[in-house]
């Protein structure tokens, strides 16, 4: 999704004027525009692939998708450490880092857009004084690059765990500018965007940060209370939008109810990550929370609503990337923990009904294809564990392997440990809640990293029927 905002500020005379320029030769190129050239001809030759019914034409559009994939990689291979700090060089930058995203590799969409953030600063985009003098177009296009890379500042410092570099406190811009007088509900949208992305960092901030986890457990409470009512403020706003359009018979109408629907997927996704953070309070979870439950299984319902609003393979993988892949996805791994736990079988075909929903999407895809073969395995393992601990009664033999797989998952912070859930029964549950949700939080991360490695040798056996 966040291509769209890239399409507001990147005009396709300048793109093709940068075209011509690379195809000729002339002159000195800078760095800034072979990665703005290869960063869109990419996007366009996905777009044209997945558009395409034709075979031979399908082929050729993969073969120009991978060409300049591999040059914007040696582009980036020899990229000066020290960029002179232009708006055209943040431009490339965000272009490079969103392609980045796209194939599943944001540890380097997280380098290259910390180059964006730093020359944001040195510029001054931050502040609303460095604008003061600026034409009302050049200060609306100001002010949409730096919110592009706030958001992803933000939205790459929850999916990796790392502290964000822009801090609130030292902005002064308005989310959108007056100026920006784009059709509605544009500017409504970038303003959505823009309080969510707030949201995720303090989300990082207060709740899962070194500096957060040696806080007690009542602080937490206490902060969960305060990003809880943001976030449902935030998308009670979204939906009246998404209503207003749901029945607008438009292709654009369409575009944005679509728009709105993925972002409340986003929404529940941060709302289950928030509750995530409080100890379990019911009896369905000794990990977590009824709140976090319920938000989990709503963001999986909804994810396969927006899913069902989709019969373009280029919407459908955009929704994937930006929705699912871009922040973490936590519904999915608060599911699968909880299929564990209680063996619920009405969870595990909520797990299935996900995991279906990405197969259909995976062949177009290899950053897709990755997240489903991770899915399946999960999903697999949650299926045979409902086996197994069905057999215990009358299978002695399985007890020491369903103890010793319970091991495996608390080692990754999956669930409970014995020793954790009797600390916090006996009130110095601060510590062992602490080290859990920790642990918790950094294993879904180390999860969500394979995604960068090579997952081929992963056997996908026993799909889901």
């Amino acid at each position: 999704m966040m291509l769209t905002v890239f399409y507001c500020f990147i005009e396709i005379e300048r793109f093709t004027d940068q075209c011509r320029r690379i195809y000729f030769n002339t002159g000195d190129i800078p760095d800034a525009t072979y990665m703005l050239v290869y960063s869109g001809l990419a996007y366009m030759f996905f777009e044209a692939g997945l558009s395409t019914k034709n075979a031979e034409e399908k082929a050729r559009y993969e073969k120009y998708y991978t060409m300049c994939q591999r040059n914007l990689d040696v582009v980036l291979a020899q990229l000066h450490l020290v960029m002179p700090a232009t708006l055209e060089n943040i431009e490339a930058l965000l272009m490079a880092a969103s392609l980045s995203i796209d194939v599943s590799r944001p540890s380097l969409a997280w380098v290259l857009n910390s180059h964006a953030v730093h020359m944001c600063r040195t510029l001054g985009l931050h502040q609303v004084e460095s604008m003061k003098h600026d034409r009302p177009e050049k200060k609306a296009s100001k002010s949409l690059l730096f919110w592009c890379t706030y958001m992803m500042d933000k939205g790459l410092s929850l999916r990796l765990g790392r502290a964000s570099i822009l801090q609130d406190y030292d902005i002064s811009l308005p989310h959108i500018a007056p100026e920006a007088k784009s059709e509605r509900p544009g500017s409504e949208v970038i303003v959505l965007w823009t309080r969510h992305a707030q949201i995720q960092g303090r989300i990082y901030e207060r709740l899962y940060s070194p500096g957060a986890l040696r806080q007690s457990n009542s602080y937490r409470v206490e902060q969960v209370g305060h990003l809880s009512v943001e976030l449902n403020r935030l998308m009670a706003d979204s939906m009246e939008l998404y209503h207003e359009f749901e029945s607008v018979d438009s292709a654009e109408g369409r575009m944005y109810a679509l728009i709105f629907k993925s972002d409340h997927v986003s929404y529940l996704s941060s709302l289950a990550l928030t509750y995530r953070a409080i100890p379990p309070t019911g009896t369905r979870s000794r990990t977590f929370s009824d709140e976090c439950i319920d938000a989990a299984r709503a963001a999986i319902t909804t994810h396969q609503e927006a899913m069902d609003m989709m019969d373009d393979p280029s919407a459908k993988t955009g929704y994937i990337h930006w929705t699912i892949l871009y922040a973490p996805f936590i519904p999915f791994i608060v599911i699968f923990c909880l299929v564990i736990e209680t063996s619920s079988t009405e969870d595990l075909r909520q797990l299935a009904g996900f995991v279906q929903t990405l197969e259909a999407t995976s062949l177009h895809s290899s950053s897709i294809y990755k997240l489903y073969q991770l899915c399946q395995v999960l999903y697999n393992i949650a299926e045979l564990y409902i086996e197994a601990k069905a057999q215990e009664p009358v299978d002695q033999d399985m007890v020491p392997v369903g103890n010793e797989f319970n091991m495996y998952l608390s080692q990754l912070g999956f669930m409970p440990t014995v020793e954790t859930m009797g600390n916090f029964d006996m009130g110095g549950g601060s510590m062992g809640q602490t080290s859990q949700l920790g642990d918790w939080f950094s294993g879904n991360n180390y999860m969500m990293g394979l995604l960068e490695e090579d997952l081929s040798g992963i056997n996908t056996s026993g799909m889901v029927s």
